[in-house]
């Protein structure tokens, strides 16, 4: 029953990538699939989520998948790789790390 419960999210979550990200959006259900949760996956997850949080409603439409791609294990060293280039709108490991112990502001849904 469980594993039911969670490939049903799982699909949930896709659909909501897909139509969310229009032409981008299988490229971004790739990248969430390629999320390791064994990895440093929750120690990320606070400099992400302040960030977030932070940012207006344009700059999450903007920035959430160059967010989601930095919880990328390889994401420090993505300028090296040519195949996966940094784009403008990315978000760079330093101001990352300045996020890491910041209360996370109200986000003004």
């Amino acid at each position: 029953m469980v594993s039911g419960i969670t490939y049903a999210l799982e699909a949930v979550i896709e659909e909501g990538l897909r139509e969310d990200f229009g032409a981008q959006g299988q490229t971004m259900v790739d990248r969430w699939l390629r999320l390791d949760p064994a990895a440093d996956i929750f120690e990320k997850l606070n400099s992400r989520g302040a960030m977030f949080c932070s940012w207006s409603k344009a700059e999450r439409e903007r920035g959430f998948a160059s967010l989601r791609l930095s919880f990328d294990a390889l994401y420090e060293v993505y300028p090296a790789l040519p195949d996966r280039p940094r784009t403008p709108e990315s978000v760079a490991p330093r101001e990352l790390e300045q996020w890491a112990s910041v209360e996370w502001p109200d986000p003004r849904w």
